[in-house]
């Protein structure tokens, strides 16, 4: 199970440094959504693994700086809405924070709202 989310994970941040651009990552993030959705039971371990991914930086890279992390983040939490990511994003938009994490952070958390702004962006939220 880890190793082939940490894959697809992978997968989608080589697809967006290659060819940038939601149209070529996306079927990436409906993969990981419906893995999510669907394997309920494991939710600590994937709330676990995106809290990785949301503090826990590449190195060179800033929180949330990875290209395609962002764009995860918030098409899954668009539907699932998982209350430690909001918290974690949250705790990123603060006075002190690099203005690029909370840029991102706010990106992401206005991905949980209803009638999300930026969803357009995305063929299964249009």
């Amino acid at each position: 199970m880890s190793e082939s989310f940490d894959e697809l994970v992978s997968l989608v941040i080589s697809t967006e440094e290659a060819l940038p651009g939601t149209a070529s990552i996306e079927p990436l993030l409906v993969e990981a959504l419906e893995r999510m959705k669907l394997d309920a039971e494991h939710r600590e371990y994937y709330v676990d693994r995106l809290l990785k991914l949301i503090l826990e930086p590449s190195f060179g890279e800033l929180v949330l700086g990875e290209p395609g992390i962002v764009e995860l983040v918030e098409f899954c939490m668009h539907e699932l809405r998982w209350p430690e990511i909001r918290l974690a994003l949250t705790s990123l938009d603060v006075e002190g924070v690099d203005w690029r994490v909370r840029r991102s952070a706010q990106r992401v958390l206005m991905a949980y709202e209803d009638h999300w702004e930026g969803a357009e962006i995305y063929a299964k939220f249009r």
